[in-house]
């Protein structure tokens, strides 16, 4: 179960430097509606990752030492890899996320199904976030299909 548990917090604190890094960098270069609303979008996504990573916080101490290191050094990691999306055009970015949101529902699905036995309010968080993973690649589909019809 820890090991489930320090891979949803892994994955979050990277999901939420990338994210981060991208609102940071988008916020001086964007030109068009479409890079509008994917910055909106992204911002409103971003909220609800660090959503997730409160609501796993209490569980954050059952966690061995090691994984401490490993969620800081995924958070740098996702600045670094937020930092280089940043640039790539809109439609790039957009399958990335899809992509990403897809890994992080299965991974937050497969720490829900380890903890069956666990304490019902983390099992509760899990899903919520997982259902929320699930939202999020809806909305990235959403956008790509309107940049590609529109």
């Amino acid at each position: 179960m820890n090991r489930s548990l320090g891979e949803c917090f892994t994955s979050e604190a990277q999901a939420i430097g990338i994210y981060e890094a991208e609102h940071f960098w988008m916020r001086f270069q964007i030109k068009g509606r479409r890079r509008t609303q994917l910055f909106q979008l992204m911002e409103s996504i971003l909220a609800e990752e660090r959503g997730h990573l409160d609501g796993l916080d209490p569980w954050r101490r059952e966690l061995g030492r090691g994984w401490s290191s490993a969620i800081s050094l995924n958070r740098v990691l996702g600045w670094c890899i937020g930092s280089l999306l940043a640039w790539l055009p809109s439609i790039w970015i957009s399958k990335f996320h899809k992509m990403g949101e897809r890994a992080a529902s299965e991974i937050y699905q497969n720490a829900s199904e380890a903890c069956r036995q666990c304490d019902s309010t983390l099992q509760g968080v899990l899903i919520l976030a997982a259902e929320q993973e699930r939202r999020h690649i809806r909305q990235f589909n959403d956008f790509l299909d309107q940049r590609l019809w529109n």
